[in-house]
């Protein structure tokens, strides 16, 4: 079946023919990246979110010394106290959206917040502080924020909510599959060539000389 073609390209077909049989390929790809970009790891997500936690905190300390032990009413206790500090908290955060395309942990890490729907970067100071303070309020009730646990696109219920995506900023990585099938395809065209090249040289239309030279210049082709 293999004779016709030229020594060494046989497998460009059968390349060709396991990708097309194993569809499995792009729902693998589909999990791990969307709108071309890499999805943040949950892992590298609860590290952002550790790590923005003890900022915060030492910001809110400093704060509480000079202020005389919270004199001011983002320290006072009760429910009244919690929502205050957590409002003004999603603002401070929020307003670095345009900056940071997310929060400080995101920032450190190198992610970024986009949108679910079109991919676009979620990058108004609103936005963000409206995507923070639901966070912050949802982690009340606890199963809305260990959501991520379980979700397939490593989203929290806040994510949901929002329509956002948090993803590595710096990775944004072309269609695996789009890839491999484009050079599938140049592969496939090569093999073309080659073999009507060979044809010539049997019909002794090309020397050897010139069927080595030619053949040379498809296999440089794009490599």
């Amino acid at each position: 079946m293999y004779s016709a073609y030229p020594a060494g390209h046989a497998p460009y077909t059968k390349r060709c023919s396991t990708l097309t049989k194993n569809p499995e390929n792009k729902t693998t790809m589909n999990k791990t990246q969307t709108h071309g970009y890499k999805l943040a790891s949950k892992g590298k997500r609860l590290l952002a979110t550790i790590v923005e936690s003890i900022i915060i905190a030492i910001f809110v300390y400093i704060l509480q010394s000079l202020n005389h032990a919270g004199s001011i009413g983002l320290l006072e206790n009760g429910l009244k106290g919690e929502l205050v500090y957590y409002g003004f908290i999603s603002v401070v955060i929020g307003s670095f959206y345009p900056q940071y395309i997310g929060n400080i942990g995101h920032a450190i890490f190198g992610l970024k917040v986009i949108s679910s729907e079109n991919g676009e970067d979620y990058k108004t100071s609103f936005k963000g502080i409206i995507r923070e303070l639901l966070k912050y309020v949802l982690s009340f009730l606890i199963i809305p924020a260990i959501w991520i646990l379980w979700d397939e696109k490593n989203q929290n219920l806040y994510d949901k909510i929002t329509n956002t995506l948090v993803v590595e900023k710096n990775e944004k990585i072309k269609n695996t599959v789009e890839s491999k099938s484009d050079k599938i395809e140049s592969d496939s065209n090569k093999y073309e060539e080659l073999s009507k090249l060979k044809k010539l040289l049997d019909n002794e239309t090309l020397t050897k000389e010139e069927y080595q030279t030619e053949k040379k210049k498809i296999l440089d082709k794009n490599d």
